[in-house]
């Protein structure tokens, strides 16, 4: 059985959820809080993918996009494929493992429970891939935010690894 090694993680915090209260929000969340938040939550989906033993084919290359929610008792809520380069496999992979998340205590950062949180997952067999799929990743993430200014309020996240066996 494989398992999801994790060798980049980085953190993509649009700045405008920073700045700009979302219309829900009676906060403004700090930069600091943002950050503390995503890298918490960052480090629960890559012990959450080692869980979930990702099994794949050989060269399996993708990402996926999976959004949800904070619930009121720290669970992931409402959880939903937004977008990706349709791989099923990798698509079930970020909601099984988001469903699994435990570190999900935005109000102690500061960070409204209703939050919208994107988790971007990329699995790639090698390096080359894995700029490849970075690249269209970059892309994609572009385009999600010139198409609404709502699209600036959503917490990204970025995970990226390969399976390994």
């Amino acid at each position: 059985m494989n398992k999801f090694a994790i060798f980049a993680i980085s953190a993509a915090v649009t700045a405008s959820v920073l700045a700009v209260p979302i219309a829900s929000q009676e906060i403004v969340v700090s930069p600091r809080a943002a950050t503390a938040f995503a890298q918490t939550v960052e480090a629960d989906l890559g012990v959450q993918l080692q869980r979930v033993h990702f099994v794949a084919p050989s060269g399996i290359t993708g990402f996926t996009s999976v959004r949800f929610q904070c619930g009121p008792d720290g669970k992931a809520r409402n959880i939903a494929t937004f977008g990706g380069t349709g791989s099923r496999r990798i698509d079930q992979l970020g909601r099984r493992a988001v469903a699994r998340l435990t570190s999900l205590t935005p109000q102690s950062y500061g960070i409204d429970e209703g939050q919208l949180i994107q988790a971007n997952i990329i699995v790639a067999p090698n390096d080359k891939q894995m700029k490849r799929m970075r690249d269209k990743l970059e892309r994609a993430e572009a385009d999600r935010l010139a198409r609404s200014p709502r699209e600036k309020a959503v917490l990204a996240l970025t995970m990226a690894g390969h399976p390994v066996s």
